[in-house]
Order: structure tokens, then sequence, then C-alpha cells
């Protein structure tokens, strides 16, 4: 990392995989001998809950002294980046929507539904539940936009191009939500948007913004457990919307991604 630079974003592209990985391991390592001698509460997300929060104690390290923080944050509060960051996160969820059950919606669209579930299975207890909230919601759109887009991307970009610097990042964004019933699912559906991040990034050069839409993501997966956007589903009237809207989102995003892509990469 480069402190002569004194903007924000431009110190953000300054840190280098070198030191991103030196970071990382160094805060697996403190994690691990903090649960080891100092937290016992086993619960699975407590390790992620203090390797983001080693990981976002480097980064305001790194990006200390810096300028721009507050005129990125403000423009994340702009009308109009509102109405994008709402937009964005609603055409990803619809995506995973389609990627997910593209066969149930043709066939709620032909032959009708009383009720479909999208919830998440919540049968776990309220620890556990706001730990999780506080990973997914809180920690986790900071600490991987950062890494991942803020870094990772970044470097890859200068070193082997805007294309090769998407995909490779995403890909290894997607890994690393290898978890839940379909692990292989979530994977592409997270290596996806964070395709989809990476265009977003380059289109706006701030990472508030995508940490923003990151931030809703994450926040529609826990109101989704409430049960009440299942009710969306018992209305057979709403059974076309949601399916044109799954497939619009099907169209929209790879065009997003490939548009930007190769606009930047020009």
């Amino acid at each position: 990392m480069d402190f002569s630079v004194k903007d924000f974003n431009v110190r953000l592209r300054t840190i280098r995989l070198r030191e991103a990985i030196i970071a990382y391991a160094i805060s697996t390592i403190l994690t691990l001998y903090l649960l080891e001698n100092v937290f016992f509460i086993s619960n699975d997300q407590m390790p992620t809950i203090i390797f983001d929060l080693f990981m976002m104690i480097f980064f305001c390290f790194a990006l200390s002294g810096t300028r721009g923080f507050k005129k990125d944050l403000d423009e994340v509060f702009l009308p109009t980046t509102i109405i994008r960051i709402i937009f964005l996160c609603a055409v990803n969820i619809f995506f995973e929507l389609a990627l997910v059950n593209f066969i149930p919606l043709a066939d709620f669209f032909f032959n009708g539904a009383s009720y479909y579930a999208i919830g998440m299975d919540s049968g776990f207890g309220i620890l556990a539940y706001v730990l999780d909230f506080i990973l997914a919601v809180v920690i986790a759109p900071i600490s991987e936009e950062l890494l991942y887009r803020g870094v990772l991307f970044n470097r890859l970009k200068i070193r082997k191009g805007v294309y090769w610097g998407l995909l490779i990042s995403s890909v290894i964004f997607g890994i690393g939500h290898y978890y839940g019933e379909d692990p292989l699912m979530h994977v592409i559906s997270a290596m996806i948007f964070g395709m989809l991040m990476c265009a977003l990034y380059l289109k706006t050069d701030n990472i508030m913004i995508c940490m923003a839409v990151h931030f809703l993501s994450n926040l529609f997966v826990y109101f989704n457990e409430t049960g009440i956007p299942d009710l969306l589903f018992s209305f057979q009237s709403m059974i076309p919307i949601l399916f044109i809207c799954a497939l619009f989102s099907l169209i929209f995003v790879p065009a997003y991604i490939l548009y930007y892509a190769h606009k930047f990469n020009a």
C-alpha cells in the first residue's frame, strides 16, 4: 500500500495482493488462537465474525489518513444512487430465484400454485441467529467488498485485465460461499453476484455503493426468514409478475456485467 496516496479509492487500489494475503494469514492465526484460548462459544459463525473483524482492522490501518471516504458515503444516499442500489438488489434477488427455481417458477406461471416458500430453514437458536445476522448483514458487506472487489479485483485487473480480474475474483468469492443445503448452487449465485458487484464498482468507482447493495441483499435473506415474502407466492395474480421479473433478471444481469466489463476493458 502507498501511504503517500491520500485519496480513499486510489489508496484502496494500491493495496497489494501479498499485503492482503499476509493480513489474511495473520487474521486466521489470531482467530484460531482466540477461539482456543478466549472464546468458548460453539457457534459456526463465530470464527468468521472474529476473522472478518481482524480483516476490518487491517483495512482501517491500510486506509488510514485518506480523504474522500465521506464523499463516497454521501453519494450512497443520493436519490439516484438509492434507486440504483434497490434496483440492483432486486434484480440480483430475482436472478438467484430464477437460477435456483426456474422450472418451478415456470410451472407456477402456466399451472398456478397456492403456496411457494422461498424462505431459509430457521431452525436454530436465537444466539446463532443474532451472530449470523451480524456476520452477514453488517460485517460481510464491508470486509468482503474491500477484500474481493477493493483489493483482489483491483490488483487482478491491473495484472490480467478486466475480464480475468472480474472472473477470478468472483470465482474465489463464490468458493468462499460453499455452504448451505445446496452449496454448489450457493457458490454459483455468489459468483454471479460477485461479477455484478465488479461491474458496479467499475461503473461507480465507489466501493461504498457495492457495500450498500451487498448489505441490502443480505438483509433480504433475513427478512425472508420472517415468511412475509412467501405470502407473495400465495396469490395467483402475483405469479406472472414474479415470473416476468425473474426472466428480466436472467437477461439483465449478464448484459450489465458484460457491458461494463467490455466498456472498461477497452
